[in-house]
């Protein structure tokens, strides 16, 4: 494994934390998190060896600099194991072992969540065929690039579409161009993957072709429905951890003689309001976007309308024009024949009996 090589703002960061706490010397883990608050990692990392190295290095009496110190073993209590059982399907193992340990700070190499994934290899090969897995090796997420892909992801989430390749209109044609324009907006592709699950980019990606795959949409209403269809999945996950919580609750009124724990009460109080909100928000979303694009689609209707008016106004003006020319070059040529027949014998008129009056008329 490549080594990791600290900078020298790290090391002095380092050595800042280990003066200032030399009562409590801090852990590798703790000096960890300081330097990388955004990344999951631990003593065994190559940042953590790079760490342990450059303490060394400086010839501390640090034991955490040169031993690993593992921490006290975890047991798993048999409601905690039911509670894995029944929500393995839809609940990743960091996720309980946050909501069973009720630590939010957990991640996928703290012993907490190590222990439950050892507990799911200890069940029957059907029921772990059920977990939903390690949310880190979700694939990167692939928007639709051609038409036919469009056209296919479209007749999956939108009900009775039924867009036929071979009976596309213009209109088909414009707004599936469109659509393939907003899946590929930054601020679409940015907030898409930030869902750790399969589930949840589908959620947001159905919710928002649904919403937008026939319609043309300026860039600001875009981007009000990226943000419509985040608290779609937010309300998801809400719902989905309320539900959680009520079935440990359930275990917690088998176990413990009908007694709650009150702080949990208060969570999912907490988390129902929340819900609540988020679902208002949804509804004022959407009513300000159909009522601000039925405005400007209104706008945009009186502008053409007054564009083809113009429009025939010319078009009957330059008809107009084209009898009046045809009129004048009638009239100019039969005052050339009138002057032809005027240059004959007077005696050849009259014998005709033709005079001007009579031909212009």
């Amino acid at each position: 494994m490549e080594k990791f090589i600290l900078s020298e703002e790290q090391k002095n960061i380092i050595l800042g934390k280990l003066v200032a706490d030399q009562s409590v010397p801090p852990t590798i883990k703790q000096i960890i998190d300081l330097l990388f608050p955004d990344r999951a990692l631990d003593a065994r990392s190559k940042e953590g060896r790079s760490i342990r190295e450059f303490i060394a290095s400086k010839n501390l009496d640090y034991t955490g600099a040169r031993t690993w110190i593992p921490k006290k073993t975890i047991t798993l209590t048999e409601e905690q194991k039911s509670f894995i059982s029944n929500n393995i399907h839809t609940t990743k193992p960091l996720e309980m072992a946050r909501m069973l340990f009720d630590n939010r700070e957990l991640t996928n190499t703290d012993y907490e969540t190590r222990e439950i994934y050892k507990y799911i290899k200890t069940l029957p090969n059907n029921i772990q065929s059920q977990s939903i897995g390690d949310p880190i090796n979700v694939k990167e997420y692939q928007p639709p690039k051609t038409e036919d892909q469009a056209i296919a992801r479209i007749n999956k989430y939108v009900q009775n579409s039924d867009v036929d390749r071979n009976k596309l209109t213009e209109k088909n044609r414009r707004d599936i161009k469109n659509m393939l324009g907003y899946v590929h907006t930054m601020r679409y592709l940015s907030q898409i993957e930030t869902y750790a699950s399969v589930s949840e980019r589908d959620l947001f990606e159905s919710e928002f072709i649904r919403c937008t795959y026939d319609k043309s949409l300026t860039e600001e209403e875009v981007s009000q429905y990226i943000m419509y269809c985040t608290e779609v999945v937010i309300a998801k996950q809400i719902s989905k951890r309320i539900q959680d919580l009520e079935s440990l609750q359930d275990i917690q009124l088998d176990e413990n003689n009908g007694r709650l724990n009150m702080s949990l009460v208060e969570t999912v109080s907490s988390l129902r309001k929340e819900y609540n909100d988020c679902i208002g928000r949804q509804k004022s979303s959407l009513k300000s976007l159909q009522g601000e694009r039925k405005e400007r689609m209104k706008n945009e209707g009186a502008n053409k309308g007054n564009i083809a008016d113009l429009i025939v106004y010319a078009q009957n003006e330059e008809k107009r024009q084209h009898l009046l020319k045809i009129a004048a070059d009638r009239r100019d040529r039969i005052k050339n024949e009138i002057g032809r027949i005027k240059n004959m014998d007077e005696i050849k008129a009259e014998i005709f009996g033709i005079t001007e009056k009579e031909i212009l008329d």
